[in-house]
């Protein structure tokens, strides 16, 4: 897939760089066994006292030197190479080690040590590196854009949970189509930072009157369910009524064009609230010419209702 190098990209994959770790597969510990150097020279200075028959300390480096190092075997070779670098073995009586032999000696087996160690660490010694879930991609994007009303993690997928959790490196891996959804809305939070007018807008000022808002004058099912427009106090019942001939999910009409003038600033809407029925306020009349942040002022206010709903 060839992709043209957008700013978007490149703000997406530093973002990516900086917070994530690929997981690679678990890597096997090395069987690789010593350098034939290395275990001759253990054969000609240790082996005449460590050998299966003899086995002077309980132990037979004869036998071990030709084997692969293991978990069991790791406290062996390393006491062996810390006795050996502080000249305890081999001992005062016996022949010592020339320094290329000795040298020799110590840099095959730390390495073999360090190896075996790192891929131990690597494959259960540590937690796993992980990539920023979606709630801190966008404070990210929020805080290198300078935008902190803006929202971009409802279009990302979401995060796999791990032990409770949705920040756990086993749970955060990374897929060709999260990196697809990671481009995509960094081109769509670059768009809303970048300006596109060099003039700034005049501000203006509009109102919406709950009357003239679709989803705020719904006419369907048991009266507990319905939304009631009234003025001042007074329930208008007649504009609450469905329209014979339009039964089903019929939505009546905006009761907004019988709208008084004079009477503009009375007109509200009654909404039947309880613990089961959940409120939405939407003012579906409202769009946005321009992106930028919008000051909404809302004007509510709570009456008792009868119990019939007639007044």
């Amino acid at each position: 897939m060839n992709l043209p190098p957008t700013l978007a990209r490149i703000v997406c994959i530093c973002l990516l760089t900086h917070a994530t770790v690929f997981r690679c597969n678990a890597q096997t510990v090395p069987t690789q066994l010593l350098p034939e150097q290395t275990t001759r020279i253990l054969d000609q200075h240790c082996a005449g006292c460590h050998n299966s028959e003899v086995k002077e300390g309980n132990l037979d480096l004869a036998s071990l030197s030709k084997k692969p190092l293991t978990q069991d075997s790791l406290a062996t070779w390393i006491k062996l190479h810390d006795r050996v670098a502080s000249g305890e073995m081999p001992p005062a009586e016996e022949p010592r080690l020339k320094e290329d032999a000795l040298n020799k000696l110590l840099a095959s087996t730390s390495e073999q040590i360090v190896a075996f160690e790192q891929v131990k660490l690597a494959q259960s010694g540590r937690a796993v590196k992980r990539r920023l879930n979606r709630y801190e991609f966008e404070n990210a994007i929020r805080d290198l854009l300078g935008l902190p009303y803006l929202r971009v993690k409802d279009g990302l997928p979401e995060d796999q949970i791990a032990n409770g959790y949705n920040k756990t490196g086993e749970a955060l891996d990374v897929s060709h189509v999260q990196l697809s959804r990671y481009l995509r809305v960094s081109e769509n939070a670059l768009r809303a930072a970048i300006v596109t007018q060099t003039e700034k807008p005049e501000p203006f000022r509009h109102r919406y009157y709950a009357w003239d808002q679709l989803k705020f004058t719904r006419g369907n099912g048991p009266p507990i369910r319905k939304t009631y427009p009234i003025q001042g106090n007074e329930i208008r019942a007649d504009l609450n009524v469905r329209p014979l001939g339009k039964p089903g999910k019929f939505i009546r009409p905006l009761p907004g064009k019988f709208s008084d003038p004079a009477r503009r600033d009375e007109e509200a809407v009654v909404t039947v609230m309880s613990t089961y029925e959940h409120v939405e306020i939407q003012f579906d009349q409202f769009r946005a010419p321009v992106s930028g942040r919008y000051r909404l002022k809302f004007a509510g206010y709570t009456v008792w209702m009868a119990t019939d709903f007639s007044e």
